[in-house]
């Protein structure tokens, strides 16, 4: 059953937190692109913030419309760490490991969220020594791993993608030298 299009908002009734809210409702990528449309007819000036335009981004990678989460952020003019971070996983959603990276490197200030992102993509790119070496620089700046980290890093390190029997120094059972 086709989406129905979102309520039609007016400078005078929208706010960024209605605006937040429509966003997290939609549910193709017409009816957030047909949203957007409606935000820049009632003011260009609603997206000086970077709030609404992480909202719309985080709503279209969402709905499978990297690319059009990544041409959005790239034009925030006051990016913070949440656009940033929005941003590392629309590059990462899209296959776009490397430019992702770029941007990582190139973040004035990174959290754990951040850190997720990158390690996640190692892991779904096959890239365990990245991953390594990323969460080992994790630790050195400090930045405190959570639940999810550990869960990224187990499923990516302890279960390669060869079998074990395959590899000499490998274990093959419990208790084999």
């Amino acid at each position: 059953m086709p989406s129905s299009p979102p309520p039609s908002p007016d400078a005078a009734t929208l706010t960024p937190r209605a605006a937040a809210l429509l966003l997290a409702r939609c549910a193709s990528r017409s009816s957030a692109a047909a949203l957007h449309a409606r935000f820049l007819r009632c003011s260009r000036a609603f997206f000086r913030s970077p709030y609404l335009a992480n909202c719309l981004a985080a709503a279209y990678s969402r709905l499978g419309a990297a690319p059009s989460a990544v041409a959005l952020l790239r034009a925030v003019s006051r990016p913070n760490v949440f656009t940033r971070n929005i941003l590392l996983s629309a590059l990462l959603g899209s296959g776009l490991l490397e430019d992702a990276r770029r941007l990582f490197d190139g973040m004035p200030e990174r959290d754990a969220v951040t850190y997720n992102a990158m390690l996640s993509g190692y892991a779904a790119a096959s890239r365990p020594d990245e991953a390594l070496r990323l969460s080992y620089s994790m630790r050195e700046r400090g930045v405190r791993p959570t639940g999810f980290t550990f869960s990224i890093v187990s499923s990516d390190w302890f279960h390669p993608p060869w079998p074990a029997a395959s590899c000499r120094r490998c274990p093959t059972r419990p208790g084999t030298p």
